[in-house]
């Protein structure tokens, strides 16, 4: 009875490891050009992971607790464990299923005779399909890329989360800071105000004039409290991405948007850089689940056969039920034969050779739309840059002429209203260099996001 089960066993092993009727895989030629618009494609880079990207020890430590904490991410994780759970049923599916048994049959007359019991134990192999075919096989296999895809769509919810989590932080420091200089400039404006009204008190400024600066401090003042919701908006949204609240210590300042804090991308990117994205290879991981399903569509074609077994002891005394001689065994095989059911079995083979091709074109359009991403990307940042050189000479310029209109009035040539509109300009000029900071570095973030999670670094 032991060598019997144990040959069962063994046999099931060598079925299971047939092959299948699948079409060899052959990975789709990328149909984008080896390069980017503007690039010199072909350099050899290695990339480097967010940890070693982002410059900001505060926001590394802000993006940290999101992973943790973000319920979008989690329910990708779980997605994970649902998908490995399906994978290791099919893949049980291989091999027999053995359980022990123990039962007991009465048996008696309908016209009072005695009644007669006989016992059975044993082992009992449910009922296991040899895998001649591969169809088995070819549903693990489809059900491991599944689970691959699941996996890379995770990563694909981490980069997601990493790059939004990034610009809300970075967007929060930027209107913190325009926040600080728009309180400046509305108090600018309250002092012209101030100024206005006294000369108007002593009839040297008419009222048209008073009204004028009015209008001007009325307007100040509404910039200056749009600012302030737009920065509990930011926080807001910042919180919801990390999943619980903020440390103060973590959050940004009005200063950091002036500090470097994402690692720029450097010039020649080849784009085979684009298998790095999750996206990109759970397109792929679906294709080959596709692929494996084809063989199991094929293999449906031909005979199924199925063996129950039994082996173990049977006797009519419940004592005598392990002692010599008692041993049995027993075999039902099963073969099913697809004889009426082949329009059904063609159907279901033309679906499943119809969702490759669909899963093929899927493959290939994500890979144009990664394509288009980084290219579009890389223009947006060749303008950022030329806007910003423009931005730090009007910069300068405001500096420069707030420096001279200082001097002119601490000489008594200019006028306080000429000073305080001066000012105004430079605190105009400061909150767009810090905007246009702002764009530069999320541009950053969003080419490392469509680079697949990691910004390349030119090899030694």
């Amino acid at each position: 009875m032991k060598h019997l089960a144990l040959t069962l066993v063994a046999s099931g092993l060598l079925l299971a490891g047939c092959g299948t009727m699948a079409p060899d895989y052959q990975q789709p030629k990328a149909p984008i050009p080896v390069g980017f618009p503007g690039e010199m494609g072909g350099s050899s880079v290695e990339s480097q992971a967010w940890t070693s990207v982002i410059e900001s020890d505060k926001l590394k430590q802000v993006i940290a607790l999101a992973l943790k904490n973000n319920r979008d991410v989690k329910l990708t994780a779980l997605n994970i464990e649902s998908a490995r759970a399906q994978y290791q049923i099919t893949k049980s599916d291989l091999l027999p299923s053995v359980n022990g048994t123990f039962s007991q049959t009465a048996q008696g007359k309908l016209d009072g005779g005695g009644v007669s019991h006989s016992y059975e134990a044993g082992l009992t192999m449910a009922s296991y399909e040899l895998d001649f075919w591969g169809r088995v096989r070819s549903l693990k296999d489809s059900a491991l890329e599944t689970y691959l895809g699941t996996e890379s769509a995770h990563q694909s919810a981490q980069i997601s989360l990493v790059s939004t989590t990034v610009q809300a932080w970075m967007q929060l420091s930027s209107d913190l800071f325009a926040l600080q200089e728009s309180r400046k400039s509305f108090d600018s404006y309250r002092k012209t105000y101030d100024l206005t009204k006294a000369r108007v008190d002593r009839g040297v400024s008419s009222e048209v004039e008073l009204r004028q600066a009015e209008t001007a401090l009325q307007a100040s003042r509404s910039s200056y409290l749009g600012y302030q919701g737009q920065v509990q908006l930011d926080r807001n949204a910042l919180r919801l991405l990390v999943g619980d609240e903020v440390p103060e210590n973590l959050l940004p300042s009005a200063e950091d948007i002036q500090a470097p804090l994402v690692m720029d991308v450097p010039a020649g990117l080849p784009s085979d850089l684009l298998n790095n994205r999750p996206d990109i290879q759970e397109a792929e991981h679906n294709l080959k689940s596709a692929n494996a399903n084809i063989g199991a569509a094929k293999a449906a074609f031909f005979p199924t056969i199925s063996l129950t077994g039994f082996a173990g002891s049977a006797s009519n005394s419940l004592g005598d039920l392990f002692d010599n001689g008692t041993g049995i065994w027993r075999f039902v095989p099963q073969i099913s034969l697809p004889i009426f059911n082949a329009g059904k079995l063609s159907a279901q083979r033309d679906v499943a050779e119809v969702t490759k091709n669909i899963q093929v074109a899927t493959y290939e359009k994500q890979i144009q739309t990664a394509f288009k991403e980084v290219a579009d990307a890389l223009a947006t940042r060749s303008q950022l840059q030329q806007q910003y050189d423009a931005v730090s000479g009007q910069l300068k310029a405001a500096e420069a002429a707030y420096k001279l209109a200082d001097a002119r009035y601490r000489s008594g040539i200019d006028s306080y209203l000429s000073l305080l509109e001066t000012e105004r300009s430079l605190e105009t000029a400061r909150i767009t260099h810090a905007n246009l900071l702002l764009s530069m570095q999320a541009n950053r973030i969003v080419l490392y996001k469509a680079l697949g999670g990691k910004l390349p670094v030119p090899t030694p």
